[in-house]
């Protein structure tokens, strides 16, 4: 008996859930690590309004502000292997979005279509980087704080708070659904492989609906009266930090500045 529950366990094997795949570097030791949350979300902030409003055409000033921001990855010790797999998921929809703007504007895709498109590109690499950055240097926790001490809605920072807690039992469940497909599926069609993902998706959305309703139960019968949920203390920002975030907000708005000339 001992000896089937070994191989039951050895073969019906649920691999752990991913508890780090948002913010997995945020606990590194770096200066950009120990930054202030706030300082970090206002330049972060800063970068990406500056980057989505070059004007078109302006190549030069959104290059220096996507080699900053690179520059940034490099000092927070993060892996650029981690940004461009984030990438590589969003990707094709910015390049479709991009074309979609482009045949927009211009009507077909010549050689002025195509340079505004490599422009929405980067302007879209560009934001994504400097978010991920902000999220990979910072501890969800302390990042709620700091939008709260901005004064974000709290209903907001509830939305934020249980995405984050909740995602990862989705994702596991997900996992443990596709394990099960896997399993009862012996046949390499086509269309029983797209009946098995249909299948799945649909439990899938039965079991969310399910473990929210449950989760939602929980939260009443502990107390829960629909406040919000942040927490993280707000450690106080130094001198040298908000000159430190000074200057690189500076930096990015006359990067912005310079391509209105």
């Amino acid at each position: 008996m001992n000896h089937r529950l070994a191989s039951c366990n050895a073969v019906c094997h649920f691999p752990p859930v991913h508890h780090s795949f948002l913010d997995r570097y945020s606990d590194l030791e770096s200066p950009l690590h120990r930054f202030d949350a706030r300082v970090k979300a206002a330049v972060a902030a800063v970068a990406v309004v500056c980057a989505a409003t070059v004007p078109p055409g302006d190549f030069a000033p959104l290059s220096l502000m996507l080699g900053a921001i690179l520059a940034l990855w490099l000092f927070s010790r993060v892996p650029l292997l981690f940004l461009a797999k984030r990438a590589a998921v969003l990707l094709p929809f910015i390049i479709l979005m991009s074309l979609s703007a482009a045949w927009t504007k211009h009507r077909h895709l010549d050689s002025g279509a195509l340079l505004f498109a490599s422009q929405v590109v980067l302007r879209a690499v560009a934001a994504l980087a400097a978010l991920s950055l902000l999220a990979s240097t910072t501890p969800f926790p302390k990042l709620l704080a700091a939008l709260r001490w901005y004064r974000v809605p709290p209903i907001m920072l509830s939305l934020m708070a249980f995405a984050y807690r909740f995602i990862y039992i989705l994702v596991d469940e997900l996992e443990k659904l596709e394990i099960g497909r896997r399993s009862r599926e012996f046949s390499g069609k086509l269309k029983t492989a797209w009946l098995g993902r249909a299948w799945m998706l649909g439990s899938f959305l039965v079991r969310s609906l399910e473990r929210s309703e449950r989760v939602y139960q929980a939260m009443l019968s502990r107390g829960y009266s629909g406040g919000a949920v942040a927490s993280g203390g707000e450690s106080a920002a130094g001198p040298a930090e908000v000159c430190a975030g000074a200057v690189a907000a500076s930096f990015f708005v006359t990067l912005r500045a310079w391509a209105e000339l």
